[in-house]
């Protein structure tokens, strides 16, 4: 008897534990909605490990939040068919999410090691809600035509790729309460939609985040280190950004992404880069009104984006492939490029250009098509900016003229110069084989800065030392030297008692002043003269004991000075010789 009980018992055990994959379905029968109640579920079992549980929408009214109370569970998927709410004492592993009806999970969910989740809203109308943390080491992808969205006030924690793969009106809503929603990459395919509507960045910000579909931050509410609605890590694709009003930063990127899609923002928007990588931005944004911001390490520029003003305090910008962008102003430590690959249409326009004292332009030679040259349709500021010119690709010859600046119009001035250029100064280029210019800020049609490569200079250049020292009646020697074989020589404001040999170029003479004298030198040739400063110091003499007057030999070794022993031994002789009659007189009076 004993024996049939426990086949029984073992054989009702049997039926009560699904097989490993099946099918169990909600039915909210029980008297509560835990999971470890039988009566909840179809098979009047506890739904195994790796079982597919489907909440259907005719078991809501009987027990619409279901509570799993099992335990940490691994499932092979879950499928929502009603408007549950859904939570769990412990978290939930699965590979699939499907659902057709506005619901909620908040239940923590795991990742499958190396997997990842695939949640699918199936009904365009309706919106699956996650509530709570995503963990795990594999990565997420969002499908559907419905929506999904992130809520609750739980950073995600996984570490893989979200994708996000949604078709018609669907989209992934991100809208966490001060927290993360993506903790890493992100990439929306060419149906895929994000929005961000939070109080808070939703992004990491070293996410690389790839846009072949829309992201929209028109809805962003939160700031970012005090400064953009959304700080992400690095910006790539071909789809579309809406901006609205709001701010988008990249900060992070170990490669150097190429986002080749359209921005679109008001003029209160901005695109800004900061952090150490480069971005390169090669799209047509023509309705992109807001302000590009560079401060820090460099962004490309090689796509339209006329609207856009550009504002530079530290990096470097880039203009290229005749890119197209409105104002750029250059400050702080800011430098501007325009081209970027010598030899290949490294020209672009601009509608106004303003350089500071602290910044730098780089302009580059090639063949026709790879001279840089910036098209400015209004101002131009230069301001003592500096000026380097790469010459590495393509050297020119002697007598082609390049023009950097083509400034529109004819009556338009360029304001200022570049430093240390005055209007026909010479200078010579970076690379392997230097070339010589001179500039002309009233080049082209008359109010251009061109460049003109001329035969490298040879008239002299000063050698000798930029210091000398003399004394004060001692003699003076100083020797001008100078390269290309000068014919001639010249000094001015030379200390008093010394003069130049026109010849030789020696500085002679004996000082006869003390002081100190900043002395004009130059050498001539038949090129022409060149010149330099030296300073020379000359010292009062150096002074000492006078030459001692005659007077007698000292014994004892004594000064022979008239204020030595030896005198003093006369004088007391004498002394005593004129006091030894004075006292015989005396007594000869008494």
């Amino acid at each position: 008897m004993v024996f049939m009980s426990l086949i029984f018992l073992g054989m009702m055990g049997l039926l009560a534990t699904p097989l490993n994959g099946a099918v169990v379905t909600w039915t909210g029968a029980g008297i509560n909605n835990n999971w470890s109640n039988t009566a909840n579920w179809d098979t009047t079992a506890i739904p195994p490990l790796d079982a597919e549980i489907v909440f259907p929408a005719d078991a809501v009214a009987a027990g619409a939040n279901p509570v799993n109370d099992l335990g940490a569970y691994t499932l092979d998927s879950i499928t929502i068919r009603g408007a549950y709410t859904i939570t769990s004492t412990t978290t939930l592993t699965t590979p699939t999410i499907n659902a057709s009806a506005t619901a909620t999970i908040a239940a923590p969910l795991v990742v499958p090691p190396g997997g990842l989740i695939t949640i699918i809203q199936e009904t365009g109308t309706e919106t699956l809600t996650i509530s709570t943390i995503i963990s795990g080491t594999g990565g997420i992808t969002v499908a559907g035509p419905g929506i999904t969205q992130f809520t609750g006030a739980q950073a995600n924690t996984y570490t893989g790729l979200t994708s996000v793969e949604t078709t018609g009106v669907g989209y992934l809503r991100l809208a966490r309460a001060g927290v993360e929603s993506i903790p890493s990459d992100l990439t929306i395919t060419a149906t895929g939609k994000v929005i961000i509507d939070a109080n808070s960045s939703q992004i990491h910000y070293a996410a690389l985040v790839t846009v072949n579909g829309t992201l929209d931050l028109s809805l962003a509410t939160g700031l970012d280190s005090g400064v953009d609605h959304e700080t992400i890590g690095a910006l790539a694709g071909t789809g579309v950004v809406q901006l609205g009003t709001r701010r988008l930063g990249c900060y992070y990127s170990p490669t150097i992404p190429t986002y080749s899609g359209v921005l679109v923002g008001t003029v209160a928007s901005s695109f800004r880069k900061h952090g150490s990588f480069t971005q390169i931005v090669s799209g047509s944004s023509p309705d992109f009104l807001g302000t590009t911001v560079v401060n820090g390490s460099a962004l490309t520029v090689l796509g339209i984006q006329v609207s856009s003003n550009i504002t530079a305090s530290e990096g470097t910008v880039v203009l290229a492939r005749l890119a197209s962008v409105g104002a750029v102003t250059m400050s702080g430590t800011s430098n501007l490029s325009v081209g970027n690959q010598p030899g290949v249409e490294n020209q672009a326009t601009s509608k106004s250009l303003s350089l500071a004292s602290t910044t730098r332009l780089d302009v580059f030679t090639g063949s026709t098509a790879g001279n840089s040259q910036l098209a400015v349709v209004g101002s131009v500021a230069l301001n003592n900016a500096s000026l380097s010119v790469n010459t590495a690709v393509a050297p020119p010859t002697p007598g082609t003229t390049i023009v950097i600046i083509l400034n529109d119009g004819t009556v338009d001035p360029v304001s200022g110069t570049f430093a240390a250029l005055p209007q026909g100064a010479e200078l010579t280029s970076a690379g392997p084989t230097p070339v010589t210019f001179t500039i002309s800020y009233v080049g082209g049609d008359g109010n251009d800065v061109a460049l003109l490569s001329v035969a490298a200079s040879t008239k002299p250049g000063i050698t000798s030392a930029a210091t000398a020292t003399g004394t004060v009646g001692t003699a003076f020697a100083y020797t001008i030297t100078a390269s290309n074989s000068p014919t001639s020589y010249q000094a001015s404001n030379l200390p008093a008692g010394l003069s130049v040999n026109t010849a030789t170029g020696a500085i002679s003479g004996t000082p006869t002043l003390a002081g100190t004298m900043s002395v004009l030198v130059s050498a001539t040739n038949a090129s022409g003269t060149g010149s330099g400063a030296v300073t020379m110091t000359i010292s009062p003499a150096v002074g000492g004991s006078p030459t001692p007057p005659p007077g007698p030999a000292s014994s004892g070794g004594g000064s022979s000075s008239g204020c030595g022993a030896g005198s003093t031994s006369a004088m007391l002789g004498l002394m005593l010789m004129l006091g030894m009659t004075l006292v015989g007189v005396r007594r000869r009076q008494h």
